[in-house]
């Protein structure tokens, strides 16, 4: 049995990351990985998934803020006001990044929406546009 050092585990995950799109998840390293290269299980249990991407500086997600907007707005597209998280789980598709995804990266569902363009679900007119007013703030000082 080989062992398979911390560094190897970089290496490996490094050479597949490049080898694919650059959004490497466990399994596209399980299916591109070779078969001198460490398997899923030995670098997790070396140095761990996410420490070996965050070591490498590979985003802990495959998804970005414009992939997260651009699903947002197709599949706002099916709805007949501003989409909510129900109508979102019901449309979406495989290749969309899901609910937790998109509050991860954006910081929250209704700052995704306001990225989007989108009016956010609140019935009181007023608290409506001032927290909207609060999450483009926020969305600027993100940003700057």
């Amino acid at each position: 049995m080989t062992k398979y050092t911390k560094q190897d585990c970089l290496n490996a995950v490094k050479e597949v990351n490049e080898q694919i799109d650059g959004k490497i998840t466990i399994e596209k390293y399980k299916n591109h990985k070779n078969s001198n290269q460490p398997s899923y299980q030995v670098i997790n249990k070396r140095i761990g998934w996410d420490n070996a991407k965050n070591e490498l500086n590979i985003s802990k997600h495959r998804y970005t803020k414009q992939d997260c907007v651009n699903a947002i707005q197709e599949l706002n597209k099916k709805t007949d006001e501003s989409i909510t998280i129900q109508e979102y789980r019901k449309y979406k598709k495989d290749n969309h990044p899901c609910i937790d995804t998109i509050r991860d990266i954006c910081g929250s569902w209704n700052k995704a929406k306001v990225m989007c363009g989108l009016d956010i679900n609140i019935k009181n007119k007023n608290l409506r546009h001032i927290i909207k007013q609060q999450i483009k703030n926020s969305i600027d000082e993100d940003n700057s």
